[in-house]
């Protein structure tokens, strides 16, 4: 039985271009003073998309960039 937080991790990236989740800081302002920073996280838009490839159809995670950048029509219906 697999790990849930390794499926988590698995479908939290691009399988094109492996984009993923980026951590930082928000930082407020108060005019022109920094009062404090707190952690955030930054999670790419992610869609599941059925793709022809030549092994067969495949299901994959992939972001809204490589989504716009796959030829027209080459999905197979997004679902």
């Amino acid at each position: 039985m697999e790990n849930k937080c390794s499926i988590f991790q698995k479908n939290m990236r691009c399988e094109i271009c492996g984009k993923t989740t980026v951590f930082g800081n928000k930082v407020a302002h108060d005019r022109m003073y920094v009062n404090g920073r707190t952690p955030r996280k930054v999670k790419p838009n992610l869609h599941t998309v059925h793709l022809d490839t030549p092994n067969g159809r495949k299901k994959m995670t992939v972001c809204t960039r490589c989504m716009r950048k796959l030829p027209k029509g080459f999905p197979a219906g997004n679902s």
